[in-house]
């Protein structure tokens, strides 16, 4: 996966990292957008919206609004439900709430609304206030144009990043607030993570801030700042540019949409990329791969054996038919069809000793009269024997002509099943029915 910083302009350089689980960075590095090698073989990009691009807003609707909110989360292009269709009413509800409170036009602003934990149920006790029947909206914009030229210059080195996450936040789910400390030219910037936005302000202004008197309050720094920061707070995290990046990947909103929507298909191909690759890389699962890899070789070893093990028992029986066929008749010296050479020695045999087969003419003839007994014979028209002119014998065949006046084109004769696996055949040649028969093995 790579996940790389958006410029905040054409010229920029931007963090950028590879990693393959969240545990195992393989390479970070921090350089111009065109400098960026070429990475489009990656199956997942994730592109990170710096802090400073975004602005967050919490509206306050009617608790019965929720429920147009069917997918718990909202774009620009509106809200989908289950079945994947739009919502126009909860797009005009969040559109004119924001033209109220931004007083501008929201067509210029890309923007995604939704609840606090909006994982959980859409009544969760932090986003409806039971008091008025209201329920918050937590919204996320950025400059539409500003994106699109971001993004515009990602795709020019190949890169189009499958989602876009903000690489600071609200925090409803934690227990209390987060401090990112930055080094921005020389200077410290604190950026503050509440349940109700993202505020971003200089050393000089933290005596306005209530949160950071919090005991449950996080506080994470850049190497530049750790030693000032631990020295106002008393302790402080160390968190470079590339693990904030890391960490901003999992996060659970996805400016992906609108005219930068992947649409599901491509979302579910990479949800099962991602999940693949996790299976085969992250260490939580190495107990799983190595029984999976034991089960498979398993699998294989015992298909071999079985596969060895007919093969033997097939050769066995070969070798065996070849032996009772060399020891009947000793004059075969080459075996390659023992039981088409048995049954042709037999017929041999048979005519040597004066015994008639089944191809003889006596047999033939006999077949021929069931062929024309309306109680023996499979045809739908059988005609009489008496309308036979002329046989034929030879070689094992038996031909016959009917007389003139019979029409020959409606005549159907059909051997019986039990003939046809003595190695009968019966075909109609011109004018006339050719009776033959063949060794069947």
């Amino acid at each position: 996966m790579l996940i790389v910083s958006l410029p905040l302009n054409p010229n920029a350089e931007v963090d950028h990292l590879l990693c393959v689980t969240p545990e195992k960075i393989t390479h970070s590095s921090r350089s111009r957008v065109s400098e960026l090698p070429d990475l489009s073989q990656h199956t997942e990009v994730v592109g990170v919206i710096p802090w400073q691009c975004l602005s967050w807003i919490n509206l306050t609707v009617p608790k019965s609004a929720l429920r147009l909110f069917e997918s718990k989360t909202l774009w620009l292009t509106g809200p989908k439900n289950a079945s994947g269709a739009q919502s126009p009413k909860a797009q005009n509800l969040v559109q004119g709430l924001l033209e109220e409170q931004l007083l501008c036009d929201p067509s210029d602003i890309h923007w995604i609304a939704k609840t606090p934990n909006s994982s959980d149920a859409s009544d969760s006790p932090h986003a409806v206030n039971a008091a008025d029947n209201t329920a918050i909206l937590q919204i996320g914009y950025c400059s539409k144009s500003w994106l699109r030229m971001a993004l515009e210059s990602l795709q020019a080195v190949n890169l189009t990043p499958n989602q876009l996450v903000p690489e600071m936040e609200p925090t409803p789910g934690t227990p209390g607030p987060t401090l990112h400390a930055l080094n921005s030219l020389g200077e410290i910037t604190f950026v503050l993570c509440t349940p109700s936005g993202v505020q971003a302000f200089p050393r000089s202004a933290m005596g306005g801030f209530s949160q950071l008197k919090d005991p449950l309050l996080r506080v994470f720094a850049e190497p530049s700042s750790i030693d000032s920061v631990s020295m106002l707070f008393g302790q402080a995290s160390l968190q470079t540019a590339h693990q904030r990046l890391l960490a901003s990947a999992q996060s659970s909103w996805d400016f992906a949409t609108g005219e930068w929507d992947q649409g599901p298909a491509k979302k579910a191909i990479r949800s099962i990329k991602g999940t693949i690759q996790t299976f085969w890389s992250a260490p939580e699962w190495r107990l799983a791969r190595l029984g999976l890899m034991l089960a498979l070789f398993t699998e294989v070893l015992g298909l071999n054996g079985w596969a060895w093990h007919l093969r033997a028992a097939h050769q066995e029986a070969l070798l065996s038919e070849a032996r009772i066929l060399q020891s009947t008749f000793p004059s075969v010296q080459l075996v390659v069809d023992a039981k088409l050479q048995m049954a042709r020695e037999l017929n041999a045999l048979k005519q040597n000793l004066g015994e008639p087969s089944l191809g003889d003419f006596e047999h033939l003839l006999d077949v021929m009269r069931q062929l024309h007994d309306p109680t023996q014979s499979a045809s739908a028209y059988n005609p009489k024997t008496n309308d036979i002119q002329g046989v034929q014998f030879a070689n094992q065949t038996l031909k016959w002509r009917y007389n003139p006046n019979i029409a020959f084109t409606s005549l159907e004769l059909k051997l019986s099943e039990s003939m046809l696996s003595k190695g009968y055949q019966l075909q109609k040649t011109g004018s006339e029915m050719v009776l033959s028969w063949r060794d069947a093995p």
